[in-house]
């Protein structure tokens, strides 16, 4: 599992990339507060990019009740997005697998600005959400490991890269021509290949710092 999490509304909520996309739609649906602002202040030509911008003015600029109303909505959507989603969750379903005996490997970056490392979202008076790919590797039981902790952990890993070099798709393909983020994509795919082969991690290589 590269760069996955769980608790997937939340998750998506949390993301610095779909987040704000998100609760556009949401807020511009279902708040009447928002429509107003998005009117009177925001670019409304379907464009996510000035959806984006339009809902991050809102949230920097809005006023205090519209701010409050448009809580309401999306933490209602929220609620209910996450309750349908729940039994394919990957955080529900981590409640079957026995971390200790299923062999597992997953990796994130730091600061991944996709799938959030952690995201504590609390809806009051109704449930604490932990979403991110942490949260699902502690659930699964995964021993971390990270530059203070570099030794490979057999069939149970949670590989920690450092984020200065790396994003969420470099485990797919390096974003920049950076030798950096080459080496880390390079042992991102060496990790997985090594597991893949014997359902054990044999061995991590930090001597280029990509650990976290």
């Amino acid at each position: 599992m590269a760069n996955s999490g769980g608790q997937i509304a939340n998750l998506l909520l949390g993301s610095d990339s779909f987040g704000p996309l998100i609760k556009h739609s949401v807020a511009f649906t279902g708040s009447a507060a928002y429509q107003t602002f998005a009117g009177n202040n925001c670019t409304l030509d379907n464009s996510a990019e000035n959806n984006v911008i339009c809902y991050k003015t809102f949230e920097a600029t809005g006023s205090v009740n519209a701010r409050a109303e448009v809580k309401g909505v999306i933490q209602q959507f929220n609620y209910a997005a996450q309750t349908l989603l729940d039994t394919v969750d990957p955080y529900t379903n981590a409640t079957y697998i026995d971390g200790s005996t299923t062999p597992i490997y997953m990796q994130q970056v730091d600061g991944d600005d996709t799938v959030p490392n952690n995201v504590a979202y609390t809806v009051p008076g109704i449930v604490d959400n932990f979403a991110g790919s942490e949260p699902l590797a502690a659930k699964l039981g995964l021993p971390t490991i990270n530059a203070s902790s570099p030794a490979a952990q057999g069939g149970q890993n949670f590989v920690d890269f450092a984020g200065e070099n790396a994003s969420h798709s470099t485990f797919i393909f390096p974003q920049t021509e950076g030798l950096a983020e080459q080496a880390v994509h390079a042992e991102m795919i060496r990790q997985a290949v090594d597991f893949g082969l014997d359902k054990t991690l044999d061995n991590v290589d930090n001597s280029n710092g990509v650990l976290n």
